[in-house]
């Protein structure tokens, strides 16, 4: 995987766990926990390396490394057609390092999505943090502690990395991009805190999908199904010329709208909205839903599986749709 650096600083975060180099004893396994486009993995690496290159008196340890030609740095991705990792790549690295490190005195494996594995996979893994290695660190990356085994997250040092702030991505991608204010602010306020998804948007004509979106939630109205339909095709239109937005996505800003408008609801505060500039259309909507927080985000998490199973992005809005207008009226 390449990982190019970014512009923005990362000193705050990287000090967190650069000073377990300066310890003695340094714990066997790590655990990197951030969302998508808080640069866990770039953290990652960053630390892989200077673990090695503290263990390596090569002269050459530091190109091999940019190279990714260190015997003894191994970095495990998810199979690309299962999304997850199979239990004989697990094993076979698992049984690997019983085996001496080549030339570090130290090998480190750095496993992304971690907590992308079967439950055959990721007891694998568990019985080798089990029984530590001395001479092998794991770094192992994932979303959030709960996707984990309890039983692996409890043998590992956490390291949590926030997402980035609106002014943050900005400022990135004026500087680095060389984009307009006006274009950063619109991208930034898109990609919800991500780098990654800030840069994919700058690939996009404007008006992006997100920004389309965004615009029929505004217009939601539970009490009007025909009126629904009808916005709901215009943005599904749109989707269909753009596949820069998958449904994953949509999704995604479908949770964090419902999110704010029970938020708003409930403090009247714009300080922790996702959407801050849209705060009359989230007020006017706060009295609109009847279902508790948890049952919306239940019920968005079962449409979500169903299109996950091959039904049609607009047949589970609609089905989304239909549930909240029953419960409204």
């Amino acid at each position: 995987m390449h990982l190019a650096k970014s512009h923005v600083e990362i000193s705050d975060q990287s000090a967190r766990y650069m000073d377990f180099l300066r310890r003695e004893n340094m714990p066997h396994s790590f655990m990197f926990l951030g969302a998508p486009g808080s640069l866990k993995e770039l953290h990652a690496m960053l630390f892989a390396k200077e673990i090695i290159k503290k263990n390596d008196n090569n002269p050459h340890v530091e190109k091999k490394l940019e190279q990714s030609q260190h015997p003894d740095l191994r970095v495990l991705e998810v199979e690309p057609k299962a999304s997850y990792h199979s239990i004989a790549n697990i094993k076979k690295s698992m049984d690997e390092i019983t085996l001496n490190p080549f030339e570090s005195k130290v090998r480190v494996v750095v496993i992304f999505d971690a907590d992308k594995m079967l439950p055959p996979a990721a007891n694998a893994l568990l019985k080798t943090l089990e029984e530590p290695v001395s001479s092998t660190v794991f770094i192992l990356l994932g979303s959030s502690e709960s996707s984990f085994l309890q039983t692996i997250s409890s043998r590992c040092t956490k390291i949590l990395f926030q997402l980035f702030t609106k002014e943050q991505i900005e400022k990135q991608l004026m500087h680095e991009e060389h984009v307009s204010l006006e274009v950063a602010r619109v991208i930034a306020k898109y990609s919800f805190g991500s780098l990654d998804a800030a840069k994919s948007l700058l690939k996009q004509t404007r008006p992006y999908p997100q920004e389309l979106f965004v615009d029929f939630l505004k217009d939601l109205d539970l009490l009007s199904y025909n009126g629904f339909l009808t916005k709901f095709d215009l943005f599904d239109k749109a989707l269909a010329k753009d596949t820069n937005l998958s449904n994953e996505e949509v999704f995604e800003i479908f949770l964090k709208w419902i999110r704010d408008v029970y938020c708003i609801g409930a403090c009247q505060s714009e300080e922790y909205l996702y959407f801050d500039e849209e705060k009359k259309h989230l007020l006017r909507q706060s009295n609109m839903f009847t279902m508790s927080f948890d049952e919306i985000v239940e019920l968005l998490l079962s449409i979500k599986g169903a299109n996950l199973c091959n039904v049609k992005l607009k047949s589970c809005i609609e089905a989304l749709y239909l549930k909240l207008h029953e419960k409204s009226t």
